[in-house]
């Protein structure tokens, strides 16, 4: 079952992500991933056939967030999402998906995955919320920073979590 969240604890607007906001979108990306795009290889992917990108503009017009999306038949891969650290928990990227969602569900698509890291507590349940299950695994796919790392060993590890929502209707 999909459930779309409709409140929201600040006013957030979704629209196509354009040039114009890249270089935020690049910075965003930044302070969440180890392995960071830039905005070159944010527009180089947008380009590509099937991707589609989404910003999330706070109150003042500020982008807050983004995700990138990408169609493939009757299926949709969220290839990246992203809050700005100072947007987190108010309700971007909440509005990310679910306009994300809402657009698939308007191109009739079957099915929508994802892949999360399993120490991503907020947006792990920010998914189970949406009504993604998780349908597979991939040990040890995310390396953590050594900052992360508890007594300064090495990098560790974590497992990627691959999660589906099922949009089709049952007749």
């Amino acid at each position: 079952m999909i459930r779309l969240p409709f409140r929201r604890k600040k006013r957030i607007t979704v629209t196509g992500l354009e040039r114009q906001h890249l270089n935020d979108a690049a910075a965003i990306h930044a302070a969440g991933f180890r392995d960071a795009w830039g905005d070159g290889t944010l527009a180089t992917m947008l380009g590509q056939r099937g991707m589609t990108g989404l910003v999330a503009l706070g109150p003042a017009g500020k982008v807050c967030g983004f995700m990138i999306y990408r169609m493939a038949a009757d299926e949709v891969e969220v290839i990246t999402i992203a809050t700005a650290p100072k947007a987190r928990r108010s309700g971007a990227a909440s509005a990310l998906m679910s306009e994300m969602i809402r657009r698939c569900l308007l191109d009739r698509c079957e099915a929508i995955f994802l892949e999360v890291d399993e120490a991503n507590k907020p947006a792990r349940a920010l998914y189970a919320g949406l009504g993604f299950r998780q349908v597979g695994e991939r040990k040890g796919y995310y390396q953590q920073a050594p900052a992360n790392v508890p007594d300064g060993g090495t990098a560790a590890h974590s497992n990627a979590l691959i999660l589906r929502l099922d949009l089709k209707r049952s007749h």
